[in-house]
């Protein structure tokens, strides 16, 4: 989905990403002016979602921005920014679904319908076991993925907030979730 770039602009995308190299953050304002809008259209065909697709693109240039020092960009800057985000948009599906089974479980072991109530036996049962498989999970993980965890179930922190709080990128805290989330769907599958 790259467009065809005169070689005047491709040279242009080269000095902005060596200027960035050396911590020039106009360069990576440059380079965001040009890019994010058409990176939006083209992930929001991915994630069908403006929001979602925001992210994937401000993720994108937090992870360039984050990796400067040690960017090493072969072939054309933006085949290489189409790229990023494509994969950054399925990571965001992933994290999206996993999150959705999450919660369905958690909504199946929690409902309360029909003739079942609090004080049904085997209601009680089934969610101090799934309280026990998710207390493991959460056991298991390391300290900052479960602190993440936390920060956004307990406290309902964004995962804005809880990249300014914690000072990592927002790209940090959604990995972290997806990593947390995916280790409480994987223990919830196995019991």
């Amino acid at each position: 989905m790259t467009h065809n770039r005169s070689p005047e602009r491709e040279k242009r995308d080269v000095k902005l990403i060596a200027r960035m190299r050396r911590g020039d953050a106009a360069a990576l304002g440059a380079l965001m002016r040009d890019y994010v809008d058409e990176l939006t259209s083209f992930v929001l065909i991915i994630v069908h979602s403006m929001d979602l697709a925001q992210d994937a693109v401000q993720n994108v240039f937090i992870a360039l921005w984050d990796r400067r020092a040690t960017l090493d960009i072969t072939g054309k800057v933006d085949a290489y920014l189409y790229r990023a985000v494509r994969n950054q948009a399925l990571n965001i599906l992933r994290h999206e679904k996993a999150e959705h089974d999450a919660s369905d479980e958690f909504s199946r072991v929690y409902s309360v319908g029909g003739a079942v109530s609090w004080n049904d036996g085997e209601t009680r049962i089934a969610i101090e076991e799934f309280d026990a498989v998710v207390q493991g999970a959460l056991d298991s993980l390391q300290p900052q993925v479960r602190e993440i965890y936390l920060m956004h179930e307990l406290r309902g922190m964004s995962n804005e907030e809880i990249a300014n709080a914690l000072e990592i990128s927002v790209l940090t805290v959604r990995s972290q979730m997806s990593r947390a989330l995916r280790k409480i769907a994987d223990a919830l599958g196995h019991r």
